[in-house]
């Protein structure tokens, strides 16, 4: 794989996946051209601090696997950039184990950013892999993305009395 310096960007013209770890992935992505990128894994356990205005389009992105801490400005721009997304996980598949979940109380990055985003111009995923959703989290993702073939879900989030409730909300939506 070569690799030249074309308008202020590393061009990778093969490069499939990217996996960007304990850094700020704001630099990295607009230094870099790849331009047939599929995978993009990005991980840090802590609050991203720059978030570049414009970022490459990814039209051959179809897996996004991105730690989710919360609002995230480059997480935005990235799922913008992706008409073939298919499979997204708001963390890291693998380190699961390693999620802080004391600290988690909002839901889901991707459901604020799917209700953002148009619904004709939000991709067709098939597969979301989420940490830690309540169940109004999860009537929200199939509301929001009537493509979605599969759900996998990491910790289950209800307490022993809220499992009832959450299995009757899942029912009555899967009826509709």
């Amino acid at each position: 794989m070569s690799s030249t310096i074309g308008q202020g960007q590393i061009e990778l013209p093969e490069l499939l996946e990217l996996r960007i770890a304990e850094c700020e992935p704001g630099p990295i992505l607009l230094a870099l051209s790849t331009p047939v990128l599929q995978i993009l894994t990005f991980h840090w356990d802590y609050w991203i601090t720059f978030a570049p205005e414009q970022l490459s389009q990814y039209p051959y992105l179809r897996d996004l696997q991105w730690s989710d801490l919360g609002t995230d400005a480059v997480f935005e721009l990235v799922f913008r950039r992706r008409p073939s997304l298919t499979r997204y996980a708001n963390y890291v598949v693998g380190r699961g184990e390693q999620i802080d979940y004391s600290w988690l109380y909002e839901a889901p990055s991707i459901v604020e950013v799917l209700r953002a985003i148009d619904s004709t111009e939000r991709p067709r995923l098939e597969e979301m892999l989420i940490d830690y959703p309540s169940c109004v989290d999860l009537l929200a993702l199939v509301d929001l993305v009537p493509t979605i073939k599969r759900i996998r879900v990491f910790k289950d989030p209800w307490e022993p009395g809220e499992m009832e409730t959450g299995q009757k909300l899942l029912t009555e939506s899967r009826q509709k």
